[in-house]
């Protein structure tokens, strides 16, 4: 068995040019903000096939229908709805820990010093090098407010921010920041321009 998800895009203007064909007039300065892709096009050619579908991270296969009126229907088969389901993380955000995960325990930290401790942490397997620890209201989950960039971590109750921490902090709930990728920066900006309207289901098959 797998599960089966169905995208039909449905475009609000009219002859809207395909996507990968309007990567491919994009400028490279417009991939500024991520070094690993020198141009846009670039993101298409390796972050797509190796990032987001990859046969070792439950991907089967795909199927893409056009008709004359520029609707587009997406099939793709997946192992699982958890592979699919980290698929989108993977899409949409800088790797498959999406918005719904959340690092356990609190932190401290001080704002004349690089080093967050944390109470009842799990730094080592909840975090890495380069993500930007958030704080904020625990109560609603809205943990928007930065701290620092991690540098390094040294144990699962100890890091270092790349400089001192923005805010004093004691004993409070965390998250870090979602970095959106680049497929996700390209799609934003194509669907500025020909705005779609995507419907999607899903199905065991």
């Amino acid at each position: 068995m797998a599960y089966q998800v169905t995208h039909i895009n449905t475009p609000q203007t009219d002859n809207p040019p395909a996507f990968d064909d309007w990567v491919e007039t994009l400028d490279s300065s417009v991939m500024s903000n991520y070094p690993d892709y020198s141009d846009p096009s670039s993101v298409l050619s390796s972050f797509v096939p190796s990032i987001v579908y990859d046969a070792a991270q439950g991907f089967i296969s795909e199927t893409v229908t056009t008709d004359d009126n520029g609707v587009t229907t997406l099939v793709q088969l997946w192992e699982s709805q958890a592979d699919y389901d980290a698929s989108i993380n993977r899409a949409n955000y800088s790797d498959d820990r999406g918005p719904g995960y959340l690092p356990i325990g609190n932190i401290n930290c001080q704002t004349d010093s690089v080093t967050v401790t944390g109470i009842d942490t799990q730094f080592l397997t909840d975090l890495k090098s380069g993500d930007i620890i958030q704080t904020g209201d625990a109560s609603n989950d809205n943990l928007s407010t930065n701290i620092g960039t991690i540098a390094s971590i040294s144990s699962d109750t100890e890091l270092t921010l790349t400089s001192n921490a923005v805010f004093n902090v004691d004993n409070q709930r965390f998250g870090i920041e979602w970095i959106v990728s680049p497929l996700a920066y390209l799609q934003d900006l194509y669907n500025q321009t020909y705005p779609i309207t995507t419907t999607t289901s899903y199905a065991n098959v």
